[in-house]
């Protein structure tokens, strides 16, 4: 009987043996702690200094960002994030300048092998242009100052502050510019008054709003138009219009403002031409308009412009 037993043991453990040795032929192990999400994610640096969060998806092995505000995507400050466990390929440094201007591999070694991620961007069509560093450029047949007043002056139109409701001159501290026809003007009866701004470089020009001081009264701008320089070098002292292109106009009779919304003239992208120089020509105002038998029909104000430029074209 015990010689049944262990023959039975023995053929027993035989058949287990062989069961072993044949799972043995089949890896179904996964790596130990495997990563997941080579890529973990993607960000970028906008051109007004915020962050920017790009997307990455894990089945196509795509990764794709959005900027607002760079003048292009050939020089962009990337920042790539990936697991411990992972390692960048390329590029060799996971914070560093990329020009974004056509698709770009990058490349993650992960769970023994190597993975690429094709990463996209894309830019805004348009974007606020910053008018930080825009100064006057003063010619001969511009506007004067109408009266000495220390909350006149031709920076304050381009220091980041406009009201929301009218007449709420503490929301900027009773800053604005205004300005009148010049003596040459007055003299031939001719109400218009221009100011001229060099905005630092060549643009193309999207847009331009203009925040009224005044509203429904006085001296706010009914009607102006937008003149741009559109040669090489800088614009003649004398201010001839001859040397000058006309860009666009607003009419508030025919784009009724909303306060707080600013008055805007809008470009063709197709059709606008680049300038560094741009001329605001002012008019009409609200005295000449609807109350022309008071003083002071060629006096105008701002309290702020603001610009919008189209991206790289």
């Amino acid at each position: 009987m015990k010689n049944i037993v262990y023959i039975l043991s023995l053929v027993g453990c035989m058949g287990l043996a062989s069961s072993c040795q044949t799972d043995a032929d089949f890896d179904y192990s996964l790596p130990e702690n495997p990563v997941m999400a080579p890529l973990r994610g993607i960000s970028g640096i906008d051109g007004d200094g915020q962050s920017i969060i790009g997307t990455v998806d894990q089945t196509t092995k795509t990764a794709q960002i959005s900027f607002n505000s760079l003048p292009d995507l050939t020089q962009v400050m990337l920042k790539i994030d990936i697991p411990q466990r992972a390692e960048l390929v390329y590029p060799e440094s996971d914070s560093l300048m990329m020009d974004l201007s056509q698709p770009v591999g990058i490349i993650v070694r992960a769970n023994g092998e190597d993975i690429t991620y094709t990463l996209n961007a894309s830019l805004a069509e348009y974007r606020e242009f910053s008018t930080a560093n825009v100064k006057q450029f003063k010619l001969d047949n511009d506007a004067q100052k109408p009266w000495p007043d220390a909350n006149i002056g031709f920076q304050y139109m381009f220091d980041g502050l406009w009201m929301e409701t009218p007449a709420d001159y503490g929301a900027i501290n009773y800053l604005n510019f205004q300005f009148q026809a010049n003596e040459a003007s007055i003299a031939a009866g001719d109400n218009t008054a221009a100011i001229t701004f060099d905005v630092g470089e060549e643009v193309y020009l999207r847009q331009v709003k203009t925040h009224a001081y005044w509203f429904n009264t006085m001296y706010q701008v009914t009607k102006y138009e937008v003149w741009g320089y559109c040669k090489e070098g800088e614009p003649a002292k004398d201010g001839n219009w001859d040397d000058w292109t006309k860009l666009g106009e607003f009419d508030y009779e025919q784009a009724p403002t909303v306060f707080a919304e600013g008055d805007d003239v809008i470009f063709d992208k197709e059709t606008i031409q680049k300038a560094r120089y741009y001329r605001i020509r002012c008019t009409e105002n609200w005295r000449a308009a609807f109350e022309p038998t008071l003083p002071n029909l060629n006096v105008y104000a701002f309290a702020e412009i603001r610009l919008w430029v189209y991206n790289k074209r």
